[in-house]
C-alpha cells in the first residue's frame, strides 16, 4: 500500500521529469552552449533550414550542425544584427563564440564559407540585404566577410575634405560628380554608408534626410561637431 499522498505523488512525478530533461554538467560545453533539451525554456530562436548548396557534406557533419545552432542563437543573431546596423560585417562580433563553440574547424575554408552562407540566409530571413563583401577584417577567424544593411534602408556614398576633415558631403555616386568645390582642399572618398544608426552616432546627421536632400539638389553637405569627430 502507498502511504504517499496525492500530493506528494505528484511532486515526485515533477521531480523526475526535471532530472530527465535537465543535462548533465559534462555535456555543458560553454557558458554560451545551449542544450536541445532546454532550448525551449531559454528563448532559443527559431532556426529555418539551411540550404546548404555546396556545402551539404559539411553541413551534415556534427560540426556542420553545430554551426547552424550556434548562428542561430537569439544572442548570436542579436550581435550580427547590431554589427549591421553600426555598418559592420555581420560576423566580426561572433568571432570569439564560433572559436568558442567548434575550435579549430572554424578556421576551415570550406566552414568559414559555410558560416558566410549560413548568416546570408539568416539576415535575408529578418529583412537585411548584402550590402558589401570582403569587407576587411584581418582577424581570426576570418580574414574578411560580407556587410549587411536592412532592406528599407538606403546608402549614400561619403567624402571628406582633405583639408578639414569633419566638413563631409554625401552623394548618390562613388564618382562624387555632382559635389561642389570645397573653398580650401580637395574631396577624399571615405565609405558607403547605409546604417541609420552610424550616420546618427558616427557623423550627427539623419541619413533619411540626407537621402532626400540628395535627391532634391543632388548631395548633401554636413559639419560634423567637434566633440564627434577627433
Amino acid at each position: 500500500m502507498n502511504s504517499l499522498s496525492p500530493a506528494a505523488r505528484e511532486d515526485n512525478r515533477a521531480a523526475a521529469l526535471f532530472c530527465h530533461r535537465t543535462p548533465s554538467i559534462d555535456r555543458v560545453k560553454s557558458p554560451g552552449y545551449i542544450p536541445d533539451e532546454i532550448t525551449r525554456y531559454v528563448g532559443a530562436a527559431q532556426m529555418d533550414d539551411f540550404d546548404a548548396g555546396q556545402f551539404s557534406g559539411e553541413y551534415e557533419s556534427p560540426e556542420g550542425q553545430t554551426l547552424w545552432k550556434v548562428l542561430n542563437r537569439n544572442d548570436v543573431i542579436a550581435r550580427m544584427e547590431t554589427a549591421s546596423d553600426l555598418g559592420q560585417p555581420a560576423l566580426s562580433p561572433v568571432e570569439d563564440i564560433l572559436l568558442e563553440e567548434l575550435g579549430a574547424v572554424i578556421m576551415r575554408d570550406r566552414f568559414k564559407q559555410m558560416a558566410g552562407r549560413m548568416t546570408k540566409q539568416i539576415l535575408e530571413r529578418r529583412g537585411f540585404v548584402h550590402d558589401a563583401s570582403d569587407v576587411r577584417l584581418n582577424s581570426v577567424p576570418f580574414y574578411k566577410a560580407s556587410r549587411y544593411r536592412r532592406r528599407t534602408e538606403s546608402g549614400l556614398y561619403l567624402f571628406k575634405n582633405s583639408s578639414d576633415p569633419r566638413d563631409i558631403c554625401l552623394v548618390d555616386s562613388r564618382r562624387g560628380e555632382k559635389m561642389p568645390s570645397p573653398d580650401e582642399g580637395r574631396w577624399l572618398y571615405v565609405n558607403y554608408i547605409a546604417s541609420s544608426l552610424k550616420a546618427a552616432i558616427g557623423y550627427n546627421f539623419d541619413l533619411k534626410v540626407a537621402v532626400a536632400e540628395v535627391a532634391r539638389q543632388g548631395f548633401f553637405r554636413h559639419y560634423v561637431p567637434r566633440a564627434l569627430r577627433g
